[in-house]
Order: structure tokens, then sequence, then C-alpha cells
């Protein structure tokens, strides 16, 4: 579960850049 736990916070940095640039 470890993997899957760093693997979703990059996706939501990712998804929080996305959106800030949309912004």
């Amino acid at each position: 579960m470890a993997e899957g736990n760093w693997k979703l916070m990059l996706l939501s940095v990712l998804d929080t850049r996305v959106f800030l640039s949309v912004l």
C-alpha cells in the first residue's frame, strides 16, 4: 500500500498544479 500512497500523493500534486495553471 506504500507504493499506492506515494502515487496518490504524486497524482494529487500534479492535479493541484494543473488546477492552478488553469486558474
